[in-house]
């Protein structure tokens, strides 16, 4: 399997299940949320007109994409990894201008480091109560977006 082959399927997988979760409750809430908070506009908010901070578009894109939990699912972490990756990644690299090469090597590097913690912390983690598309993922983009 070639990483960077996977990556792109599997962000194609994300983007478009954030779409499908911007119809959903959830997805309106967030929405609505971000919207309120009137911030610089700077990173795309999928499934609408509109963008927001990087750290709204974050939110609401991550929100949307775990909302219907047909996002993608990982042994290793026990959890949903682009979720908690891919909206971050994008948001700060469109307000950077990255090129696709550079997202898409940012995408394999935060997988690898959430995939590679899971591993280290296994089922205890999950087992334990933790919610490792949170608590593991949470390193994978800030691993993304360095």
């Amino acid at each position: 399997m070639e990483p960077v082959s996977e990556a792109k399927k599997t962000i194609m997988d994300c983007i478009g299940v954030m779409i499908a979760g911007s119809r959903t409750e959830a997805g309106r809430i967030v929405c609505e949320l971000v919207g309120e908070l009137a911030e610089k506009p700077v990173a795309t908010i999928f499934g609408g007109k509109s963008k927001g901070s990087l750290l709204s578009a974050a939110l609401a894109n991550g929100t949307m994409a775990h909302a219907l939990d047909f996002d993608d699912s990982n042994v290793s972490m026990h959890g949903h990894p682009s979720a908690s990756i891919l909206p971050a990644i994008l948001a700060v690299g469109e307000d950077r201008g990255v090129t696709g090469k550079d997202l898409l090597e940012a995408y394999v590097v935060a997988f690898e480091i959430e995939s590679k913690i899971g591993s280290g912390v296994n089922v205890n983690h999950d087992s334990k109560g933790w919610h490792p598309t949170a608590t593991l993922g949470l390193f994978g983009a800030v691993a993304g977006v360095s």
